[in-house]
């Protein structure tokens, strides 16, 4: 597994020891400062592979007033040792980070992994899950990506003893072996950004404002501080580096307006 696919440590963990969580959201959209979350679902995942509901919820059906109580579960799941599985962990944290109800735990998960990223060359949830026998019963809803996402894992889980699989890295390597690679070396990413607010400022565009900065753009970055475990430095890894850079310029945030804001916590 790359080091950009998963929080750091996580490959060295024995699987008996590790309880996940997949998570998927969909939105109405691809820009986090202008489309909103239209529903998601969590599915827990033991180390033996067995699967249940954490959480669903639709807006059409469950309301603005469901929203908070699944993630809260989702969060209290997280910190409590549970590894966030997400197909693209970027772009739900992106859409996480820009609403001020959702769970710190949640926008800033100690164990994670992405799967998106844990493979040598971006693939789909559709390659991923048909690599491994699993049917996606509803592609393109929360219940029914998450529940592909979980049983994919569970596969992964499942057959790992009689491959002699005993750590989630080596489980990862396994995902590459069914065909979900490209039959390209396994090998870590690059991060070749500068951490912290200097690498947000590179990946923004150089627009100087000629209007004062708006609400919404506020409420952007205010959204993007509580994605950073350290607010006053920036992103500190890549998966708050990219999710933070995607909220920004959903929010039309260019350097100039991202060096006022940043200025005024100062």
């Amino acid at each position: 597994m790359t080091s950009a696919g998963c929080s750091d440590g996580l490959p060295g963990r024995r699987l008996e020891t590790v309880a996940w969580v997949a998570f998927d959201l969909e939105t109405t959209g691809l820009d986090p400062g202008r489309h909103a979350i239209r529903e998601y679902a969590a599915y827990s995942v033991t180390p033996h592979g067995e699967i249940s509901v954490v959480a669903e919820w639709c807006d059409d059906v469950d309301g603005a007033d469901g929203f908070i109580p699944g993630l809260v579960e989702v969060a209290n799941r997280v910190a409590a040792g549970a590894v966030l599985v997400v197909h693209n962990l970027v772009f739900d944290l992106s859409f996480l980070a820009v609403r001020p109800d959702a769970p710190a735990q949640l926008l800033r998960p100690p164990a994670w992994m992405c799967t998106l990223r844990m493979l040598p060359a971006p693939r789909s949830l559709d390659q991923l899950a048909g690599a491994l026998g699993v049917t996606i019963d509803g592609r393109h809803t929360a219940a029914g990506d998450a529940g592909a996402l979980a049983a994919a894992l569970a596969t992964l889980l499942i057959r790992a003893p009689d491959r002699g699989i005993l750590d989630v890295g080596a489980l990862a390597a396994d995902a590459w072996a069914g065909g979900v690679s490209t039959g390209a070396p396994a090998r870590a990413r690059p991060h070749d950004v500068a951490s912290g607010w200097p690498g947000v400022r590179a990946n923004l565009d150089r627009v100087v404002p000629i209007s004062p900065v708006l609400r919404s753009q506020r409420g952007a970055f205010a959204g993007c501080l509580r994605l950073l475990a350290d607010s006053q430095r920036g992103p500190a890894h890549p998966i708050e580096h990219e999710a933070v850079v995607a909220a920004l310029r959903g929010a039309d945030i260019t350097v100039c307006v991202l060096d006022v804001l940043v200025g005024e916590m100062g």
